[in-house]
């Protein structure tokens, strides 16, 4: 992993340091978001975060989304056929927010290119989701996120559309 990384222009690298114990995606992305947030706090803000499909932990598809979510970070995101490609969307419909969900790879390149350089952009962005973000937790953390997460992608992969324009809900 760590060839391939430095093969894409990667200059540093971290590592979360584990118990040994098993890992599911509310711990690795806490681990995660917090060795981010130590990160930041030393030599100031990311402009740009990039998670992959799958990462180490389950393989739910949700670490990026949560780390996100800690951080208050938005996300970009291509629906795709898999459930991977579906959970961010699937959110981000519930809430009525659609700015920042691509119909293409190169609107997908667009809007990421865009969030890492336009700052007042990313800050509308990231106000918009939060606003917004309350009505998928209902005050219940991450058990309520996790059937969120199910919930909004299940019934995008069924076909289901909101029957409630304004906040996307079902």
């Amino acid at each position: 992993a760590t060839k391939h990384a430095a093969s894409l222009g990667v200059t540093e690298l971290v590592l979360v340091p584990t118990d040994g114990s098993d890992w599911d995606p509310q711990r690795t992305a806490r681990a995660i978001g917090s060795a981010i947030g130590d990160l930041e706090a030393e030599g100031g803000a990311f402009d740009i975060i990039v998670f992959g499909n799958e990462s180490a932990d389950s393989g739910g598809f949700q670490v990026g989304i949560r780390v996100a979510r800690g951080l208050g970070r938005p996300i970009v995101t291509l629906p795709s056929p898999y459930l991977r490609g579906r959970i961010t969307a699937g959110l981000y419909r519930q809430i009525g927010f659609h700015d920042l969900v691509a119909d293409s790879t190169s609107s997908y390149v667009e809007l990421a290119v865009r969030m890492a350089n336009d700052r007042a952009y990313r800050d509308a962005m990231r106000e918009q989701i939060q606003t917004r973000a309350g009505e998928l937790f209902n005050g219940e953390g991450d058990a309520a996120f996790g059937d969120s997460v199910y919930t909004a992608a299940l019934r995008e992969a069924q076909g289901f559309r909101s029957t409630d324009t304004q906040t996307g809900n079902y």
